[in-house]
């Protein structure tokens, strides 16, 4: 109890001079302390509200070990696993982190800490980039290929998935796995644009399709959209800002379809 109590007051006079984009450690208290979004995890019940709080600044105190022996009131009945630290959250709502001991500084729970928490900022420098190098490649193409005839459905397939699951990577030092929904926007080089999130398909189920009522060669052009999340440390549907575009063309030869009279026994 008196360590405990010790290591308080080291936090109440210690200063923590945060940015938005590091997090702040001290060892004789073991805290930290974040200005910013941050990411902490999934035992910690306001971890989705925390990821984007920009203007919050954060203090996280481990305040016991998950599974001592120590008798404080704080770590009886923790549900955190032998590796993780039992740790207090606290929140203050200013635009530049007041002094630890201010009272802006509010008590917000506890969280099972197995590591350092990250500044969201950290991660989104990288998080766009991970997603663009890991979305499918855009490679649309025809049925017929090259090719089609006037008055005759031609089938489109933009070559992508209706939906899109990265592998796990690390960014910033966290797992991450990415999470992308695709739209497609079709200019068939004649006619309206076709906006789907189909990924078009072959006859005869093919839902992406366009019919070309005069011959000609046509300049296909298709852009694709992506939307992403992401998770890590077990918090899902974590945005990443903005949009990822792709876009590809091709030619299509169109040629006039013609009928032809048969006639039994000429």
């Amino acid at each position: 109890m008196k360590a405990f109590l010790l290591s308080l007051l080291l936090l109440l006079a210690t200063p923590f001079p945060a940015s938005a984009a590091e997090v702040v450690a001290d060892e004789l208290t073991d805290s930290y302390q974040i200005s910013g979004a941050v990411l902490l995890n999934a035992s910690y019940p306001q971890a989705q509200a925390a990821s984007s709080c920009s203007n919050c600044h954060w203090r996280v105190l481990r305040i016991c070990s998950a599974g001592s022996l120590e008798d404080r009131p704080a770590c009886r009945g923790a549900n955190c696993e032998i590796t993780s630290q039992l740790a207090e959250v606290w929140r203050a709502d200013a635009v530049i982190a007041p002094p630890v001991g201010d009272p802006l500084w509010n008590y917000q729970g506890t969280i099972c800490l197995t590591e350092a928490p990250i500044p969201m900022a950290s991660i989104s420098a990288g998080i766009h980039d991970l997603a663009w190098r890991t979305l499918p490649v855009l490679a649309p193409s025809s049925q017929p290929r090259g090719s089609t005839l006037t008055g005759l459905p031609t089938f489109f397939r933009a070559g992508q998935p209706a939906h899109f699951i990265a592998a796990p990577a690390s960014v910033a030092g966290v797992e991450v796995t990415v999470f992308a929904q695709p739209n497609w926007t079709w200019d068939f080089g004649q006619g309206p644009l076709f906006s789907t999130v189909d990924p078009g398909g072959w006859y005869p189920s093919g839902r992406v399709r366009h019919l070309y009522p005069k011959r000609g060669l046509f300049r296909v052009r298709v852009t694709c959209t992506w939307r992403a999340t992401y998770s890590a440390r077990g918090i899902a549907n974590l945005p990443i800002d903005g949009v990822i575009t792709q876009s590809a063309a091709f030619d299509l030869r169109v040629r006039e379809a013609r009928r032809y009279l048969h006639t039994k026994g000429v």
